[in-house]
């Protein structure tokens, strides 16, 4: 009678890890012209390897994507509910998710924008208003249009004043 033959031989399977992004996809919110800066991860181990990239839609602009580091970044320059996918690449894996960023205005200027008729040669002022607290601490400046000959706007207060010299149609 033959013996008992055993034979074993070792076996390696690889199993591809999975990427993909655990950030929610509804990013915080950004203000208008203020500082926004959010981190996009993966469940990585080594999120230092990610390439991060812009596939489809846009950012606010600007905003920005860091492809090393996966932070978007910068001061949103306009108001608006923005859908856009993000591509996590390493090592030959790739994870894309759609996210959605609104950016709102940090803050409104409440003076309303039909002005009364101005007298030329006479003395006008008018206090610039927001809506927010705190708003005297605000640079104000025109950033369209001009204001009638011999009225300023002053940066510090947001009050326009002077003596109009020429009539006419002036917007701003």
């Amino acid at each position: 009678m033959l013996g008992e033959i055993s034979v074993s031989k070792e076996f390696t399977l690889p199993v591809k890890p999975r990427l993909s992004i655990t950030t929610d996809e509804n990013l915080p919110n950004a203000e208008v012209y203020e500082i926004y800066s959010v981190t996009l991860s993966t469940d990585a181990e080594e999120n230092n390897a990610v390439i991060w990239s812009l596939t489809a839609g846009s950012l606010p602009e600007g905003l920005s994507l860091d492809a090393k580091t996966g932070v978007i970044s910068g001061y949103a320059l306009a108001e608006g509910k923005y859908t856009f996918t993000i591509q996590a690449f390493m090592n030959g894996l790739r994870a894309e998710k759609e996210f959605v960023l609104t950016a709102g205005e940090a803050m409104t200027i409440t003076t309303p924008s039909v002005i009364p008729v101005l007298d030329a040669g006479k003395d006008f002022a008018l206090q610039l208003e927001t809506d927010k607290i705190g708003a005297q601490d605000s640079l104000w400046s025109l950033v369209k249009g001009i204001l009638p000959p011999g009225l300023t706007i002053d940066p510090d207060t947001g009050l326009i004043s002077g003596r109009p010299s020429r009539a006419g149609k002036y917007t701003f």
